[in-house]
């Protein structure tokens, strides 16, 4: 008779009793469980991933050349439910949207969480526009942010 309590296991690569929410499920295996870990396992397959790196590339190639339609679907539709706020399929795969508007036209737009805080621990600001074209409008000379519009329009009420 085993040491083990009903609902825990003993992981086959590190030893140690975990709890079967620890252990993928396999119809296969005795009692439905795989004998390793989830971090086990997830430690083995980056070291194989690390080690078949090249034929992992090669494949996604191979891949990418064969179904081009595909890949070109994909990006379609992420950037379609990143422009259209209402969109429903955003963050479908567990990201967060952040909704924001482009100072330049003032349309709505959606930006990915992780992303803007990421601008903002590199530069310090988290600016956005919606598309290329409004974010060289706000590049060039002629245009005037709001905060300069507001200088503006303060410095024409003083003279009053």
């Amino acid at each position: 008779m085993s040491d083990i309590q009903e609902g825990y296991k003993r992981c086959s690569k590190c030893g140690e009793v975990k709890p079967l929410s620890e252990f993928r499920l396999h119809k296969n295996y005795a009692g439905g469980h795989q004998t390793t870990c989830k971090m086990c396992e997830r430690i083995h397959t980056k070291k194989w991933q690390a080690s078949h790196k090249e034929e992992i590339n090669h494949k996604f190639r191979i891949h990418y050349h064969e179904n081009p339609k595909c890949q070109l679907d994909r990006v379609k539709k992420y950037y379609a439910c990143v422009k259209h706020p209402s969109c429903p399929a955003v963050g479908g795969n567990g990201a967060k949207f952040v909704t924001l508007t482009c100072p330049i036209c003032g349309e709505e737009f959606r930006r990915s969480k992780s992303r803007i805080d990421t601008d903002y621990q590199r530069r310090g600001t988290t600016k956005f526009y919606c598309s290329r074209e409004c974010q060289f409008e706000s590049m060039r000379k002629s245009h005037k942010s709001e905060y300069e519009k507001n200088i503006t329009r303060i410095r024409k009420e003083q003279r009053l």
